[in-house]
């Protein structure tokens, strides 16, 4: 009984690479819409900028 068993159950292989591709992307998503909001309207992208730095930071701190 000395195992130590996780928190949470792992998900399985092809789970998990699912899941990173989902993640990937989102990121690649989100990062090409900013890069053209940048170049087309500036303001709007600053305020999602900052709400993503807050939701991470949020996240982070849950975590």
């Amino acid at each position: 009984m000395s195992e130590q068993e996780p928190d949470q159950p792992t998900p399985p292989q092809g789970k998990t690479f699912q899941i990173m591709l989902v993640q990937t992307a989102v990121f690649a998503a989100v990062f090409f819409t900013i890069i053209w909001l940048i170049e087309d309207h500036s303001a709007i992208a600053a305020v999602l900028g900052v709400a993503a730095i807050a939701y991470m930071i949020a996240r982070k701190k849950a975590g």
